[in-house]
């Protein structure tokens, strides 16, 4: 693919998500449910440095550049949990060791 695209890009999609909600939702889809996570505060962290809540990067600038979409967060984890969890494929999540 060539059109004329140089320089640093994150390779991203535009979803944003609480560290929170992407917990529950990575333990909902892939292990089927964990009662403990729960939602704190900001202010309950002892962060030595300012953290973002909401986690994710922009990379719609590159998208639009390649006409191209991104999958949702949903969409990555259910592929994910089929592929790889109820798949049989060996990966990280699903492993014998």
């Amino acid at each position: 693919m060539d059109i004329g695209v140089n320089g640093v890009y994150h390779l991203s999609s535009s979803n944003y998500i609480s560290r929170y909600k992407l917990a529950k939702l990575y333990a909902d889809k892939i292990f089927g449910g964990y009662e403990n996570i729960v939602e704190k505060e900001y202010a309950e962290f002892s962060f030595l440095d300012n953290r973002h809540i909401y986690c994710g990067l922009n990379g719609n600038r590159l998208a639009g550049m390649l006409k191209m979409t991104f999958q949702s967060i949903d969409e990555i984890l259910d592929r994910y949990s089929r592929t790889y969890i109820h798949g049989g494929k060996k990966g990280y999540a699903h492993s014998d060791e």
